[in-house]
């Protein structure tokens, strides 16, 4: 192609030293815009870069932010939650000594189950010993 080009451009009447000339020229010419092309490619590149990594940022500092949020409600919710569960506990006492009022009634049935009482608020964890102290609670309401 470049043959075919320089045999024209001679043909027109340019000298083989002025058609050397222009390719260079014209060689020259290409390359300071490939490279002029190439650093602003790297300059817009460079900056899409920044503004990625700022949407990163951004979108990061967003999801913490809604993290916090829900652990705060998860936190409240489990809060809430056990109260719900203590406060069934508490019926579960008042129900059972409904349930077992007329063993109580029984003055050796009501001696026999202090101990177990006694025992599991001692010993007991958590619930457990809580739902014994309803339970004792119960019986006292009831």
């Amino acid at each position: 192609m470049l043959d075919r080009l320089s045999d024209r451009l001679i043909a027109l009447g340019l000298g083989v030293a002025e058609t050397v000339k222009l390719f260079q020229f014209l060689s020259e010419e290409v390359n300071s815009l490939f490279e002029a092309y190439g650093l602003h490619t790297t300059l817009l590149e460079q900056e899409l870069q920044k503004k990625y990594d700022a949407l990163e940022r951004e979108s990061q500092q967003q999801f913490d932010a809604l993290d916090q949020e829900w652990q705060k409600k998860y936190d409240a919710l489990v809060a809430d939650m056990t109260l719900v569960a203590r406060a069934g506990i508490g019926l579960a006492g008042v129900w059972c000594a409904n349930e077992v009022l007329d063993l109580h009634n029984d003055p050796e049935t009501r001696t026999a189950s202090q101990p177990l009482l006694k025992s599991v608020q001692r010993e007991g964890s958590g619930f457990l010993k809580q739902y014994a102290m309803t339970y004792e609670l119960g019986c006292v309401l009831v």
